[in-house]
């Protein structure tokens, strides 16, 4: 490192990733957690590295040609076995986490997950609405993940009690336009067009509900959720 210029460092719980001047990536600390990455070391080492993503046990690099790369426990991102052809022939616009898994959005708006398949790795129970294109924005909880389309439909999955479960606020978030969400470890809140809140996931003292400030909220005209 000392004779390279190093562009950017990424790290996640217990390793560290350095993006070097010729694109090219080493890495250093807990081996199996992402410090070692010489299962992929020639992906690493042939350059175009643009960015890097972690979870708290592996790390998952986007190449300048849009393909992807990643090492480090397997359950928490580190193989991305399931879904290499697929990212390959739609090339990658972004990546989100939770603290198990990876969610890639795609260059034409469509979106899968790897990872722990219980905590958001595994998004088959929602794959037709994800794979159809029009995702615009993704969210994480700690072991779930929330995407939001163009016609406005909140699509989650992931771990129960987590958020993965909108149904019992799906007509709420299907109508309007949602501006933003937040989430917490256990919850997610959505603020929708006129300025009203919806939420999900587990209830008190998690946020998965405003019962306790129904009356507060239901003014509307709130601009934001903080968490």
């Amino acid at each position: 490192l000392t004779s390279e210029n190093v562009q950017a460092i990424y790290s996640n719980e217990r390793a560290f990733a350095a993006v070097l001047a010729n694109g090219s990536v080493v890495t250093w600390g807990y081996g199996s957690m992402g410090g070692n990455s010489d299962t992929v070391r020639s992906a690493l080492m042939s350059g175009g590295i643009g960015v890097i993503f972690s979870t708290p046990r592996a790390f998952a690099a986007v190449k300048h040609n849009t393909s992807l790369v990643t090492w480090g426990v397997a359950n928490y991102g580190g193989s991305s076995a399931s879904v290499t052809s697929f990212l390959a022939s739609k090339g990658i616009k972004t990546i989100h986490s939770t603290s198990y898994a990876f969610a890639a959005v795609t260059l034409n708006g469509s979106l899968v997950a790897w990872g722990s398949p219980n905590f958001g790795g595994n998004a088959e129970t929602v794959r037709s609405m994800l794979a159809s294109g029009g995702v615009q924005r993704v969210y994480a909880s700690d072991k779930a993940f929330a995407a939001v389309k163009s016609n406005n439909h909140v699509v989650t999955w992931g771990q129960s009690g987590f958020g993965e479960n909108s149904a019992t606020v799906r007509s709420a978030l299907a109508s309007g336009q949602t501006l933003s969400m937040s989430s917490t470890d256990n919850a997610f809140a959505a603020v929708k067009a006129g300025g009203s809140v919806v939420s999900w996931g587990h209830t008190q003292p998690c946020g998965g509900s405003t019962a306790t400030v129904n009356t507060a909220l239901a003014t509307g005209g709130v601009q934001a959720v903080v968490s």
